[in-house]
């Protein structure tokens, strides 16, 4: 009795504010990860295997600011996903931003609920499009530690897709500094 109650307590403890987020195998805030490592890892599963020059589905380059910027083709919950990673130059990957067809939310939020547990927050929004049609709109989201969160929205930016959004503190603030207005270019 006395061991379930610890076993219990124990997996309690280990919430989704406690644990890192990764996307197969790459951890949104962890350190020394390449180029190469992104490339690899988020091969689609329906180009493994494939030799040539469309064998690899996420390409590398350089971005601004000094990081490495990847972007591509991936999958997720066995769904198609583009996909753009931020690797900034200490090797730390800042962002992992996905986006899926809309027919795939719900499917998408299915897998991620198994890998992290239940959600810290669930919202739906009544939004309005530009031809004033009302719709409902969901998001889950998962907060965990140091800033690092993930964030699944079912239309973003529009009807066909889908956002899932692996974020880092680093990257919230950087999105925060480049969207201030620029006085000084005046």
């Amino acid at each position: 009795m006395k061991k379930t109650l610890y076993m219990a307590l124990f997996l309690m403890s280990i919430s989704s504010t406690s644990m890192a987020f990764d996307f197969k195998g790459i951890e949104v805030g962890g350190k020394n990860t390449t180029a190469r490592e992104i490339e690899e890892a988020l091969q689609p599963d329906y180009l493994k295997g494939i030799e040539g020059p469309y064998s690899r589905g996420i390409k590398c380059g350089e971005g601004i600011e000094h990081t490495t910027i990847c972007d591509g083709s991936t999958s997720i919950g066995g769904e198609w996903a583009g996909a753009n990673v931020s690797l900034s130059k200490d090797g730390v990957v800042t962002r992992i931003e996905l986006t899926t067809h809309s027919y795939s939310f719900f499917k998408v939020v299915d897998v991620a609920v198994k890998k992290y547990g239940k959600p810290t927050k669930k919202s739906r929004e009544i939004e309005q499009n530009g031809m004033g049609v009302k719709f409902a709109n969901h998001t889950y989201r998962w907060q965990g530690k140091n800033g690092n969160y993930i964030e699944i929205i079912e239309y973003y930016p529009n009807f066909k897709n889908s956002k899932i959004y692996f974020g880092t503190a680093e990257d919230t603030k950087f999105k925060k500094r480049i969207s201030e207005p620029k006085t000084k270019d005046i």
